[in-house]
């Protein structure tokens, strides 16, 4: 078996490591938003509730 030499006199221990770190701004969320809808509802013409799926608005807080 082959041994194992450890030499330390060659070591420096003023090295030093830089680490960086990037940080990134999140955007903002979108406030207004169009798109397809679902769910349940009362309808006007059948004067009973019903489900739907349409085009609607929302707004983010």
């Amino acid at each position: 078996m082959d041994s194992i030499r450890f030499d330390l006199k060659g070591y420096n221990i003023k090295d030093k490591e830089i680490i960086t770190k990037t940080i990134t701004k999140r955007q903002k969320a979108k406030k207004w938003a169009i798109g397809v809808q679902g769910g349940y509802g009362y309808g006007f013409k059948s004067k009973q509730f019903e489900p739907y799926i349409g085009i609607g608005v929302s707004y983010t807080f």
